[in-house]
């Protein structure tokens, strides 16, 4: 069950705009820096609570392309009361957004995830995963959509994951930006034949260098091994 909930995990955490699943199209800049920490806690439909703590440090290394180490620990109880927790696999990822016209942006991120993670918290091997993202701005509203593509068919009893994040953002004033998603997945349990969607609410508040971040996700599709629902929080330094 938990090397299921990590392709959940994967797609839940290590992306630049958090609360918000779907990678954005910004970058540091050349030279930039950036610390944050976050928290996500899901309640799964056969009662599997799950949480993550990510520390993700990601530095600007062309004025287009950022690259990030993201260091996960998680924890879970199951539902007949048995617990298990540790890190999980390290990440790294390389965003670049070669594309920019006018309002419109589009790139990649390419995330490697290395067997670091403690024995039914990483996934014993491996893994990679991709976002193709595209974003259009207009005044305060961005929208943005996130093909993905996570690779776990060589680990036991999983399939490659694939769908679509469609996420709208509103800037409200100079700090305050709310927004909005939709997630489709294809299932990592083999044999699932259910679409695992989602949305999500949330906003970022920021101020100087500082920004914090809130979010509420909720299940759609009802399935075991799916998430009912979750609440995701961060912590963002920009150096």
């Amino acid at each position: 069950m938990s090397r299921m909930l990590l392709c959940l995990f994967l797609i839940s955490v290590s992306f630049a705009f958090f609360p918000f699943t779907g990678e954005d199209a910004d970058t540091l800049g050349k030279g930039g820096l950036q610390w944050e920490t976050q928290y996500a806690h899901f309640k799964h439909y056969d009662e599997t609570v799950h949480k993550d703590v990510v520390l993700q440090i990601t530095g600007g290394i062309k004025d287009n392309m950022d690259i990030a180490l993201i260091i996960p620990y998680s924890f879970y109880r199951y539902k007949d009361g048995t617990r298990n927790d540790g890190f999980s696999d390290v990440g790294v990822f390389i965003k670049h957004i070669p594309v920019e016209a006018g309002n419109f942006k589009a790139g990649y991120k390419l995330q490697l995830n290395f067997n670091t993670g403690k024995e039914r918290i990483g996934y014993g091997k491996i893994t990679g995963n991709v976002n193709l993202i595209a974003q259009m701005c207009k005044d305060s509203i961005c929208y943005n959509t996130n093909f993905v593509y996570i690779k776990a068919s060589f680990v036991e009893e999983l399939r490659d994951t694939y769908g679509i994040i469609l996420s709208t953002y509103k800037k409200l004033g100079k700090s305050l930006t709310l927004g909005g998603e939709v997630k489709l997945l294809r299932p990592a349990e083999d044999g699932v034949n259910k679409l695992d969607s989602h949305i999500l609410l949330g906003g970022v508040y920021s101020f100087d260098k500082l920004s914090v971040s809130l979010g509420f996700h909720k299940g759609i599709t009802r399935h075991s091994t799916f998430a009912n629902w979750g609440i995701l929080a961060g912590f963002l330094m920009t150096f």
